[in-house]
C-alpha cells in the first residue's frame, strides 16, 4: 500500500498554518452558527451549568462533568468569554495530545494530514464550539493512552499511570460509558505500582462521587440517574429495530402507538425514587427475555448505527438551506470514510502495541452504546484513537496482503450505503 502525499505536508510551517485554519473555521462557524449551537444536549448541559453557578442542585439525570467544566469557565471568565472560546480550548488541547502522542510514532507528512482531517471534519468543528460531551471526551481519551504509552522506570511508571487514571476519569464523569475502559487499560500496564495507581486515580474520583450521590439521595446511583431508564429506552416492546436512538431523543407521547409506553413510564415515575431504577431495569430484562431474537436485532443494528457516517452536524442546519447540509454531510462523510478506511487498514497490516491497545479501547468504549442505544454521534471520540492506526497505513509501503482489509471495507462501505437509503427520508 503506498499512499503518495504531497511534499508540502512535511514542510515545517504546515502544522502552524493548519492549525491556523482550524481556528479561523471554528471562530466563523461559531460566530455564524450563534444560538443554533445551544440546541439538544446543549441546552440541558448549560442549564445545569447554571445551577452550578447559582448554588442550586443539579439534575441528576445529567453527567455532571461538562456542567462543572462549563461552570468553571463561566465563573473564571466572569460570563465575559462565551462559550464557544472554551470549546475551541479544548480542541486546542486536543490537537496537541494528539501531536504528542503520533509525533514519533508517523512520518510527519501523514501526522499533519490527520490534524488537517481534524481540522475540516463539520463534526469535529460544531463540537469545538458546541457546549458538548464527545470532544472534551477524545482529549481525555487520547491524553489518557499518551499516558500509558512507552515504558518509564521506577515511580514514573506510577505517576504516568496515575496521570492517565485521572484523565479516564474525568472522561467517566463527563459520559459514563467510558468506565469499560478502566479494565481494557490493564492491558497495557504490567507492574504492580503502574497497576494500583490506574485504578487508584480512574475510579477514586467516580467513586467519590457516587459516595457523595449516596449520602444526597440515600441511595446508590453511578454517576448519574439515566442509565437504567436509558437501558429500557433502548430494549423496549416500542423501541424501533433500526432507530434504536429515537425514544431517547424524540417525543412520541401524541402518537397511538405510543401510548402504552407512556402509561408504563407514567407509572414507574409514580414510584419511590429508590425503586425506580430497578424498575426501568427489570422491564427491560424482562423484554429481552421474552424476545431474545429482537434483542439480538437491535444489538446489530445499534452496530452498524455506531459505525455510520455522522448526521448530527448536518442535520443541525436550517432545513431550507439544502445544499449547504448536502455539501456538510458530503465533507462529513469523505472525512470519516478516509480515516475510517485508513484506521482498518492499519490495524491489519501493522497491529503496532498501542495500536492494539487503542482497538481494545475501541471495543470497550461502543460496548454500553450496544446494549442501550446508538447514534453516528457516539463514535466521534474513538476515531481519535483510530489516528494511530491510520497514520500507520500512510506510512506503509507495500503490497495489501491481509483480505480482512477488504472484507472490512467492503462492510464498512455497507453500512454507510444502507445508513445513506434510512436518513434520506429523515434530513
Amino acid at each position: 500500500m503506498t499512499v503518495p502525499l504531497p511534499r508540502w505536508l512535511a514542510h515545517r510551517l504546515t502544522l502552524p498554518a493548519i492549525l491556523t485554519a482550524g481556528l479561523l473555521v471554528r471562530i466563523l462557524y461559531a460566530g455564524w452558527r450563534g444560538s443554533g449551537l445551544y440546541t439538544g444536549d446543549a441546552v440541558y448541559y448549560m442549564a445545569q451549568a447554571d445551577n452550578l453557578a447559582r448554588g442550586l442542585p443539579l439534575n441528576l439525570y445529567w453527567p455532571p462533568g461538562l456542567p462543572v467544566l462549563l461552570a468553571v469557565f463561566q465563573q473564571l471568565t466572569k460570563n465575559a468569554l462565551p462559550v464557544p472560546v472554551l470549546m475551541i480550548s479544548v480542541w486546542l488541547v486536543f490537537v496537541r495530545e494528539l501531536e504528542c502522542w503520533l509525533q514519533d510514532k508517523v512520518s510527519r507528512s501523514s501526522l499533519n494530514l490527520l490534524h488537517l482531517v481534524f481540522a475540516l471534519y463539520p463534526a469535529y468543528i460544531h463540537h469545538a464550539t458546541a457546549p458538548l460531551s464527545h470532544l472534551p471526551v477524545a482529549l481525555c481519551l487520547v491524553a489518557a493512552l499518551r499516558h500509558l504509552d512507552g515504558a518509564a522506570p521506577g515511580w514514573r511508571a506510577g505517576v504516568r499511570a496515575g496521570g492517565a487514571g485521572l484523565l479516564l476519569a474525568a472522561a467517566i464523569l463527563i459520559r459514563p460509558a467510558t468506565v469499560l475502559l478502566v479494565p481494557a487499560g490493564l492491558v497495557r500496564l504490567r507492574r504492580p505500582l503502574p497497576v494500583v495507581c490506574w485504578l487508584l486515580a480512574a475510579l477514586g474520583p467516580v467513586t467519590a462521587w457516587n459516595l457523595h450521590l449516596r449520602e444526597e439521595t440515600g441511595r446508590w446511583i453511578f454517576v448519574n440517574e439515566s442509565n437504567s431508564y436509558n437501558f429500557f429506552l433502548g430494549n423496549s416492546p416500542w423501541t424501533d429495530a433500526y432507530a434504536t436512538w429515537d425514544l431517547g431523543s424524540h417525543e412520541f407521547r401524541d402518537d397511538p402507538a405510543y401510548a402504552g409506553l407512556y402509561t408504563f413510564r407514567d407509572s414507574v415515575e409514580a414510584l419511590p425514587a429508590a425503586t425506580r431504577d430497578a424498575a426501568w431495569s427489570a422491564a427491560a430484562w424482562s423484554y429481552i427475555g421474552a424476545d431474545p431474537g429482537g434483542f439480538v436485532l437491535r444489538t446489530l443494528s445499534r452496530f452498524r448505527t455506531f459505525w455510520a457516517f455522522d448526521t448530527y452536524t448536518a442535520g443541525s442546519l436550517d432545513p431550507t438551506a439544502s445544499v449547504l447540509r448536502i455539501s456538510v454531510l458530503g465533507l462529513d462523510a469523505s472525512l470519516y470514510l478516509l480515516l475510517l478506511g485508513l484506521a482498518l487498514a492499519g490495524l491489519c497490516i501493522r497491529p503496532a502495541p498501542t495500536g492494539r491497545l487503542a482497538l481494545i479501547w475501541v471495543a470497550a468504549y461502543m460496548l454500553p452504546y450496544l446494549l442501550v442505544f446508538s447514534h453516528p454521534t457516539y463514535h466521534l471520540p474513538v476515531m481519535a484513537l483510530l489516528a494511530l492506526p491510520a497514520g500507520q497505513a500512510l506510512d506503509y509501503r507495500g503490497s495489501l496482503p491481509h483480505p480482512w482489509i477488504w472484507i472490512g471495507w467492503g462492510g464498512m462501505l455497507l453500512i454507510q450505503a444502507e445508513w445513506i437509503a434510512y436518513m434520506a427520508d429523515r434530513l
